[in-house]
């Protein structure tokens, strides 16, 4: 039974042979025109097609061609951000394109539904890399050389499935398994259920060495990355394939696996698409919480995409730890962008408003130094409502918390004080920062895919995790 739903999944992700003959034919076209571009400028590269097209493990409908132009070692820096970028943008006119950033920028673009990576790399010899992205190929030739039809179709029920939970993607905004590392994790236990069979029952510290460079000394490895999985790359002892995955993922990835194992279903795979809730049926999820929201919403600055969710990351950050430090007691938070018009970070408090006195105890008096200090710090202070009093064997005073709700205490601070917000942020919150409480976020559910971020950040539990999901294997 396991088997033959497996297989009718494999029917729905495998890309048909006209899929096939589209890409690789598009694949080629660009490949030769970046080839040629390139060589109009004097630079004699290797062009070659990498990644999942590559070793056809893609996703059918969801074809990433990644064009890697590998140039010789001497080529400078500069040419890789300024010349390398015009060829690409002349071998891809017509297409959608976008400037994206690694450790250099590189061409994202799109037509049609296709979509391609260009990118520069250096040709080099293992261990002697000058760019991150010089690995790549021979991820390519590593993955290649073990690779049969049958373990193509488990890398992609691992990467489907991954996609299905919320798990794919090593770029920052989802930091999750990428496409690489599902190939990776399928070679080693030779299989999709094999794959999660092995992670149910992964405990911290998760250390996968395939090659085994830290056979017999894995501490080494343990000290060397210091991140929740690690997953030594074949083709560099010296890097964790792993590093982008966040903790939250990981542990996703791993009770996703133990459900499915339990009771195997095709929603891990196709998750139901949700209606967009209307702004009323959020809103009356606001209100039945009996807790409140706090929501900045600006508009993002321009920026390649993983380095705008980057800095949002730490804007979130930055904020929540403001609010924990003026004593609101945050419960949770996340932010939302569509990357280019609007940016939203949310906050759920206990409450948004904090008493108007709060007591705060001082020495003993028995302390005389610091009993003295307090009174001359309270004393005549103007915002003590009561005090300095001697409770029991302590100096205590009752002080007034000002202007206490969360909206017009962040109103009047961000931009004024210190808090960590990242500069390009705050710069933009400074033009175009509005600050919702309550029901009044509901007013940006006007945006279908923040009303259906808001609505998935109050429900909070996976799609794939239901109650009944507890049964035997069937």
């Amino acid at each position: 039974m396991v088997q033959e739903e497996e297989k009718q999944i494999l029917e729905k992700i495998t890309p048909t042979e006209e899929e096939r003959r589209l890409v690789y034919g598009i694949a080629e076209e660009v490949r030769r025109r970046v080839e040629e571009e390139l060589r109009a400028l004097g630079v004699e590269a290797e062009v070659r097609v990498e990644g999942s097209v590559a070793k056809d493990t893609w996703l059918r409908g969801d074809a990433d061609i990644d064009i890697f132009s590998l140039l010789p070692p001497e080529t400078p820096k500069e040419f890789l951000k300024t010349r390398f970028l015009d060829a690409a943008r002349k071998a891809t006119k017509g297409y959608r394109q976008v400037e994206r950033w690694a450790e250099h920028p590189y061409l994202e673009c799109t037509l049609d539904g296709i979509r391609l990576n260009i990118v520069p790399c250096y040709k080099t010899r293992p261990g002697k890399w000058i760019s991150a992205t010089d690995r790549t190929p021979y991820h390519t030739e590593y993955v290649l050389k073990r690779l049969n039809e049958g373990l193509k179709a488990e890398i992609r029920l691992l990467k489907a499935f991954m996609k299905g939970i919320g798990c794919y993607g090593a770029e920052i905004r989802i930091g999750g398994f990428s496409g690489y590392l599902c190939e990776l994790l399928t070679l080693n236990y030779g299989g999709f259920r094999q794959t999660l069979e092995e992670a149910s029952e992964w405990r911290p510290p998760i250390l996968i060495d395939i090659e085994g460079y830290y056979e017999g000394h894995p501490e080494d490895a343990l000290e060397l990355f210091q991140h929740p999985i690690i997953v030594v790359d074949p083709v560099d002892e010296a890097r964790n394939a792993a590093s982008a995955v966040k903790p939250k993922r990981l542990w996703e990835f791993v009770s996703a696996a133990r459900q499915y194992l339990k009771k195997p279903s095709q929603r891990f795979f196709f998750p139901r698409e949700k209606p967009v809730p209307k702004p009323e049926q959020v809103r009356k999820k606001l209100l039945a919480r009996g807790t409140s929201h706090i929501a900045l919403a600006f508009r993002p600055p321009k920026a390649p995409p993983d380095i705008l969710w980057g800095q949002l990351f730490k804007a979130e950050q930055a904020v929540c730890r403001f609010l924990k430090r003026k004593e609101y007691r945050v419960l949770r938070s996340a932010c939302w962008s569509d990357e280019e018009k609007q940016a939203v970070l949310v906050y759920e408090l206990e409450s948004r408003r904090l008493p108007a006195i709060k007591r705060h105890v001082g020495p003993p008096v028995w302390m005389t130094q610091h009993s003295q200090q307090f009174l001359e710090k309270y004393l005549g202070n103007k915002e003590v409502a009561t005090g300095p009093v001697i409770e029991e064997d302590r100096w205590v005073v009752y002080l007034k918390t000002g202007r206490t709700d969360a909206k017009n205490v962040l109103k009047r601070t961000i931009g004024k004080e210190k808090m960590g917000i990242p500069k390009a942020i705050l710069e933009s919150m400074k033009k175009t920062l509005k600050i919702h409480a309550d029901e009044e976020i509901c007013i940006l559910c006007e945006n279908a895919e923040f009303s259906r971020f808001l609505n998935e950040f109050l429900v909070g539990r996976p799609s794939w995790l239901e109650h009944n999901n507890t049964s035997s294997k069937t």
